[in-house]
């Protein structure tokens, strides 16, 4: 905590304000869809459950303690941000397998589908989970008449 006294704020300067940081709102909004995802995908007690949601609420936590620690080490500021970038890299890897594993497509870092859900916004993991039902229902008729059929063709190769 800074001290009010003027002659104090000269020695240390600001620190903190993380949750302003657009990184900071993007971990925790990925904590909060990873916990979710999780319970409902992947079996309680499993490490893979825990391995995610920890990788998930690593990276938010350590975003925010470096933006803490700013004002006083800078080495340990960038060590805890090298921390959450390391552990949300782990939980991509995490999204990819689980993907793969069950045969389904990851969107392409040019799919139209990832800049709409930038765009999007989100606040919450309630807006993420009701942008995915618009885009599930949008694409619900491109699923049903693809040449293999509604459940191995989950996401179209082309957006409308």
């Amino acid at each position: 905590m800074q001290s009010r006294d003027p002659k104090y704020s000269k020695v240390l300067p600001p620190s903190g304000g993380y949750y302003r940081m657009i990184s900071y709102q993007v971990a925790k909004l990925l904590y909060s869809v990873t916990t979710r995802f999780v319970d409902r995908y992947i079996p309680r007690g499993s490490r893979t459950h825990d391995q995610m949601e920890q990788a998930a609420r690593s990276g938010e936590r350590n975003i925010g303690e470096g933006s803490k620690i700013s004002a006083t080490t800078k080495k340990l500021e960038m060590n805890l941000t090298s921390v959450a970038r390391a552990s949300l890299d782990e939980l991509q890897k995490d999204y990819e397998a689980f993907l793969e594993q069950r045969k389904l497509p990851l969107w392409e870092p040019m799919d139209p589908r990832r800049k709409e859900l930038s765009n999007a916004r989100c606040k919450d993991a309630d807006e993420v989970a009701l942008w995915i039902k618009a885009l599930w229902e949008r694409e619900k008729e491109a699923r049903t008449a693809a040449p293999e059929g509604p459940r191995t063709a989950r996401t179209p190769t082309t957006v409308q």
